[in-house]
């Protein structure tokens, strides 16, 4: 898994914080935040799409891919 996050290029969610959203943010800000979140759904979904049916059950209603 970590193998087919990291060709993904987006592995780095696993270990990163997810960034704190502020009231008057520079568009870089947003954007890094919108990459980060984008990148942990997709990471999210990967992760539950090699879960056997018993832990997805488990871990679908979990808010992040951490």
């Amino acid at each position: 898994m970590h193998f087919l996050l990291s060709t993904l290029t987006i592995v780095y969610v696993l270990t990163t914080p997810r960034p704190e959203e502020e009231e008057n943010e520079s568009v870089a800000a947003m954007r890094e935040r919108q990459k980060w979140e984008n990148a942990d759904y997709m990471c999210k979904g990967h992760i539950l799409n090699g879960l056997a049916d018993g832990l997805f059950d488990t871990y679908q209603n979990e808010a992040t891919a951490k």
